[in-house]
C-alpha cells in the first residue's frame, strides 16, 4: 500500500501558488536645490497644491518625486549613466481650473527643469499647452529624455490635471513647429514663456524658418501630390528636359510639313496656269477652225475646264477696237 502510494506521489504536479502581481516602476525622482532659483521645495509644493487644489494623497505623491537631501538622492539613484546630454522637446497638456492654476504648474516646472525655452497657453478654454526644450546636464539629477518623461508623467498624474506627456524624437520636427504654432495663434490671453526672449532669438528665428518650409511643402503636397524636397526636383527637371526635346522634335516636324504644304501649294499653282494656258490654246485653235466646237467642249472637260466654273468667254482673247 505504501508503495502504491509513493508511485501516485510521483506522478502528481506540485501545487506552485501564483505569484505576486509585477508592481509599477515608480517615477525616477529629481534633485532640488533649496539654495538654487527654485527656491524652498515644501514652501513652492504648497503653493501649487493651494492653487490647483490639491488632497493630501496627491501632495505627498508630488513630494515624493522629489528630494531635497543630496545625499539621500545619491543613494537611492541608480549608477553611472553613458548618455550624452542634448536637448529635449517636451510638449504637457493638461484642464486647469483657472490661469492661476495654470502659472502654479508652469512655475514649478520652470524651477525644477530649468528649460531654455519654456511657452505655454490655452488654446482652448481652461485647457493648457507648453513647450520645454530641456537639456538634461542643467536638471540637478541630470537624468535621460526616457527617465524624464516618466517624471513628467508621474507629475501630471500627481496633479491630477487630466493631462498627458508627449517627447519629441528629433529637435524642431513637425510636432513641435505645429505645437509652437498652435501655442503662438490660439493661445488665449496672456501668453507664458521665454520663446520670444532675446537669448531665445535664434530658436525663435529656427522656429519660423521651418514654419514656412512646412507651410511650402503642405502647399506643393495639397497643388502637385509632390513632396518637396531635392529629389522631387531632380525629378521634375528630368521630366522637363524630356518634354523639351519632345517640343523641340514635334516643331520640327511641324516645320518639315509646312515646308512640304508650301511646295505642293507651289506645284498646284503652276498645274493650274499650265490647264489654264492650255485652254487658251484651244480656244484659240477652235477660233481659227482647227478645232471644232464640241471637241473644243470635250478637251476642256477632260483639263478640268468647265463652263460653270471658268466660262469660255474668259479664255477667249478679246477682239482690238476699231479706232
Amino acid at each position: 500500500m505504501l508503495a502504491h502510494l509513493i508511485r501516485i506521489r510521483a506522478h502528481m504536479q506540485p501545487c506552485i501558488p501564483p505569484g505576486p502581481e509585477p508592481e509599477s516602476k515608480p517615477s525616477p525622482l529629481l534633485l532640488w536645490h533649496e539654495r538654487g532659483s527654485g527656491g524652498a521645495l515644501d514652501s513652492t509644493l504648497a503653493h501649487c497644491a493651494r492653487a490647483l487644489p490639491l488632497d493630501h494623497t496627491q501632495h505627498a505623491a508630488l513630494r515624493g518625486l522629489f528630494c531635497s537631501n543630496k545625499r539621500a538622492w545619491a543613494r537611492r539613484a541608480r549608477g553611472p549613466s553613458t548618455y550624452t546630454p542634448s536637448e529635449t522637446g517636451f510638449a504637457v497638456w493638461g484642464f486647469v481650473r483657472s490661469s492661476k492654476a495654470r502659472d502654479a504648474v508652469l512655475g514649478l516646472l520652470q524651477r525644477a527643469l530649468r528649460p531654455r525655452v519654456l511657452f505655454a497657453g490655452e488654446t482652448r478654454p481652461s485647457f493648457f499647452e507648453a513647450f520645454l526644450l530641456v537639456r538634461s546636464d542643467f536638471v540637478a539629477s541630470a537624468p535621460s529624455p526616457p527617465e524624464l518623461e516618466a517624471w513628467l508623467e508621474g507629475f501630471v498624474e500627481c496633479l491630477g490635471i487630466s493631462g498627458g506627456v508627449s517627447r519629441f524624437e528629433s529637435y524642431m520636427d513637425a510636432g513641435t513647429v505645429a505645437l509652437l504654432d498652435r501655442i503662438e495663434r490660439l493661445g488665449q490671453g496672456k501668453r507664458l514663456g521665454t520663446l520670444c526672449s532675446p537669448r531665445n532669438r535664434d530658436f525663435y528665428r529656427f522656429f519660423t524658418l521651418m514654419r514656412a518650409r512646412l507651410g511650402e511643402e503642405r502647399d506643393c503636397r495639397l497643388h502637385t501630390g509632390r513632396d518637396l524636397s531635392l529629389q522631387t526636383m531632380v525629378q521634375l527637371q528630368a521630366q522637363a528636359a524630356t518634354q523639351r526635346r519632345a517640343l523641340e522634335r514635334t516643331q520640327l516636324q511641324v516645320s518639315a510639313h509646312a515646308q512640304q504644304v508650301l511646295l505642293a501649294e507651289q506645284e498646284l499653282r503652276r498645274f493650274r496656269t499650265g490647264v489654264l494656258e492650255a485652254a487658251r490654246i484651244l480656244v484659240e485653235l477652235e477660233r481659227t477652225g482647227a478645232v471644232g466646237a464640241d471637241a473644243l467642249v470635250g478637251l476642256l472637260e477632260h483639263l478640268g475646264v468647265r463652263q460653270a466654273r471658268v466660262p469660255l468667254a474668259q479664255l477667249r482673247p478679246v477682239p482690238a477696237r476699231a479706232h
